[in-house]
């Protein structure tokens, strides 16, 4: 009877032991847990208990098939994992275009590939839709295109942003035997609005058309061809060379061998050839002995002897005969404008006599 007692507490107590180490997850107590918490062993003396499980207690490494790095060190993580690290260079990673990395920069500009130089080498052809340059250097050609002639390409000069000159083609269309794209100089004014186009040079005959020209030094002129003159019957504008001025009056009343003005031409300053011509018309019974014409800046006033300034004929005349009598072309260089006068002087008796005159003056530079 012992024996058979002794077996059933010993099965029980083996059947105890078994319950207590192999029972299910769901026959435990959930009591005091919290949500994310694990059984944790205190040690083989003492009953496990819920609590959080943190990184610092799992210690060894985890295979990167496994989801870990491999690794115990952040540097050796990287090398496992194929990662940049933050003290390296570009170099460590693939080779990038420049239109892969626009797609990543956030302040890029323009298109095309990247330039990072200060002082870049360009080859082929680049192109830009503007640019502006606060100096610098050319050693090579600047070609301005454009694919139509009604296209204008232009170097600009601005103050502040503000159009002083441009250089520019004019826009004109291109028809054949180099017609058209013809060059153009055009100033404009403090405000930054056209003035005009003081140079012109037209691209088929290579003429140049300028509004006006100042030039300090000397222009030598082909010996044959020269400088070409008007071929039609206009004149030149005052002050210019060739400008032309005359001057007349009648019927001026002449006092025996006393010099009297017979008409005057006022001269702006510069260099002039003068000549003018009188016609003395006595009375019918005028007789009259000596005539004299001249050119003279003072007035009523013959010029000196031996200056080329005057005529004198001394002869007796048919009674009441009208004599013309001209003068020699004179220079006149003034400084300032001045007054020329056509003087007659004429010896005559027993009647009258009028005059009348013409005096004319070239500017020859």
């Amino acid at each position: 009877m012992k024996r058979i007692l002794c077996g059933v507490l010993a099965a029980l107590l083996s059947f105890t032991a078994a319950a207590t180490t192999l029972s299910p997850i769901q026959l435990l107590n959930p009591a005091g847990s919290t949500i994310g918490q694990a059984i944790l062993s205190t040690g083989p003396s003492t009953p496990p208990v819920w609590g959080g499980v943190t990184l610092s207690s799992v210690t060894g490494t985890l295979a990167v098939a496994n989801g870990g790095t491999g690794a115990t060190t952040a540097a050796n993580a990287r090398t496992n994992l194929g990662a940049a690290a933050t003290s390296g260079n570009l170099s460590q990673f693939a080779a990038t275009t420049s239109a892969q990395l626009a797609g990543i920069l956030s302040d890029e500009t323009g298109t095309g590939a990247a330039v990072f130089a200060a002082s870049p080498t360009f080859s082929g052809t680049a192109a830009f839709a503007g640019i502006t340059a606060t100096s610098g250097t050319v050693n090579g050609n600047v070609s301005l295109n454009y694919t139509s002639a009604a296209t204008q390409r232009s170097i600009n000069w601005t103050n502040s942003g503000s159009p002083r000159w441009f250089l520019q083609n004019d826009g004109a269309t291109e028809s054949g035997s180099n017609a058209g794209s013809n060059l153009i100089l055009s100033r404009f004014s403090d405000a930054g609005s056209f003035i005009s186009n003081p140079v012109t040079v037209n691209r088929a005959s290579g003429l140049t058309t300028l509004t006006s020209l100042t030039v300090t030094g000397a222009i030598t002129p082909s010996s044959t061809a020269g400088i070409v003159g008007t071929t039609t019957n206009d004149n030149a504008n005052a002050g210019s060379v060739g400008e032309y001025a005359t001057n007349s009056a009648t019927s001026i009343s002449m006092t025996s061998g006393t010099p009297a003005t017979v008409t005057s031409l006022s001269l702006t300053a510069g260099d002039w050839d003068v000549s003018g011509a009188i016609t003395y018309s006595p009375a019918a019974s005028t007789t009259v002995s000596s005539i004299a014409t001249g050119i003279s800046t003072v007035a009523a006033t013959l010029p000196a002897n031996n200056t080329g300034a005057y005529n004198l004929l001394v002869l007796t005349f048919a009674t009441g005969s009208a004599q013309v009598h001209g003068t020699q072309v004179v220079r006149v260089s003034v400084a300032s404008t001045t007054t020329v006068y056509l003087v007659g002087s004429v010896t005559f008796g027993v009647s009258t006599l009028t005059a009348n005159g013409f005096i004319r003056a070239r500017r020859v530079r």
